[in-house]
């Protein structure tokens, strides 16, 4: 099986599970998909994170013995590792309860941290802790956290600096847990207009000191986290998910300002698109698919992830975080591609890995500036080659989701 024949099995098992989880046209008939091979379900949940609550809703139907018996092992894989990062980022928010109601901190729990902490709410799968400090105590909680064993995973980025862009802090580990915490300062993207302001929050039930965001400010910023901030998440199945919880707690007056306020971004039609998918699976019953600006952007995750070619899953260092852009729309595209001209010719980030390098040598050449000339030089480089490459890039993405439709 070559990796285009997974792509193309991966898109075939997610348009049937986009409708069997919205509740809408698709058939709830799991044979339909006994052509699909091991692989291309392997590929979609890994790419999805999305195998606790389809198992939960199959096991709900009394379907899950009606899947080939390959897919049924795959499936229930994937949920018991995603079930040990629920289980771990559990016992982190309990530490950090009692880490900050010692501390007589109260810190906002985001994003899939605080559907976990939530243990009345369907397990969802998540990859680190997010943790936003209130206005001005950052640098308590940073060193309520340090006080605790836990230690930053990159030098440089913490409380005693600017974060800049930036919206949080180097991620803290510890030797205790197997996820990360990263501590935020700020939790918005893009225009502060539209899709940032003070979020309103909620005790969460059974702690001491965590909260969790709710409101139109909280669905406005998770929803710009996946669509800007990740664009390889646009249409994530996982994030319709967490959005669609969220959006079932929202009174029609501020759904409708969640819509009035997404469409007066810049990102209004990628944005828009995601929020409908969410809406569609907090309604159940409605029919779901993706549009092609976001079937774009699946395929290309797709395809990243089982390597259909050079020029998607590059292993130039960075061209993973840029390769998508092509596929913006043109206006996007273009400002996007400024951005990171002007961007590559900046002082060296903080947390980037030349500043990790240590010796005579490289302390000389940032005290030359030649590491920033020799960042600068590959980074422009790199932005150079995709714009070339972008065409290229357009094409082979677009056969391979013309092919899943054949």
């Amino acid at each position: 099986m070559t990796s285009a024949d997974r792509v193309e099995g991966a898109l075939a098992v997610r348009r049937w599970v986009l409708g069997y989880l919205g509740g809408g046209a698709a058939s709830a008939d799991p044979t339909m998909l006994k052509h699909t091979s091991a692989e291309a379900w392997s590929l979609f949940l890994r790419m999805e994170c999305c195998a606790l609550p389809l198992l939960a809703r199959f096991r709900a139907d009394r379907l899950f013995s009606e899947l080939v018996e390959s897919h049924r092992v795959v499936l229930d894989s994937a949920a018991t590792s995603e079930m040990q990062r629920v289980l771990a980022a559990r016992l982190i928010l309990r530490e950090l309860d009692a880490v900050c109601d010692a501390a007589r901190l109260r810190i906002i729990v985001l994003k899939g941290g605080a559907h976990a902490a939530d243990a009345r709410l369907e397990a969802l799968d998540l990859g680190d802790v997010d943790v936003l400090a209130r206005e001005g105590e950052s640098n308590v909680v940073w060193r309520a956290m340090l006080a605790h064993g836990w230690g930053p995973t990159n030098a440089g980025v913490d409380p005693s600096v600017a974060l800049g862009d930036r919206i949080h802090f180097a991620p803290l580990q510890s030797t205790r847990h197997a996820l990360r915490v990263e501590v935020h300062e700020r939790f918005s993207y893009g225009d502060e207009r539209t899709v940032g302001g003070e979020m309103q929050t909620v005790p969460i039930t059974g702690t001491r000191a965590l909260d969790r965001p709710v409101g139109v400010n909280a669905v406005l910023a998770t929803l710009a986290h996946s669509v800007i901030k990740h664009p390889y998440r646009r249409g994530h199945i996982r994030d319709l998910v967490l959005l669609s919880a969220a959006l079932t707690s929202l009174a029609p007056a501020e759904l409708s300002e969640v819509r009035k306020r997404v469409a007066a971004h810049d990102y209004a039609l990628e944005l828009l698109d995601m929020l409908e998918q969410a809406s569609a699976f907090a309604d159940r019953g409605r029919h779901i698919e993706d549009t092609p600006r976001t079937l774009a952007f699946v395929t290309w995750k797709y395809a990243a992830g089982a390597g259909t070619s050079r020029i998607v899953s590059a292993s130039l260092p960075g061209w993973e975080n840029l390769s998508y852009l092509p596929l913006e729309r043109p206006r996007i595209r273009r400002a996007a591609y400024r951005h990171q001209l002007r961007y590559a010719v900046q002082r060296v980030p903080l947390d980037s890995p030349i500043r990790e390098m240590s010796g005579l040598g490289a302390r000389v050449a940032h005290s030359l500036g030649l590491a920033r000339l020799a960042r600068s030089i590959y980074r422009l480089t790199v932005v150079g080659v995709l714009i070339v490459a972008a065409p290229l890039l357009r094409r082979h993405v677009r056969w391979l989701a013309e092919r899943s439709r054949r």
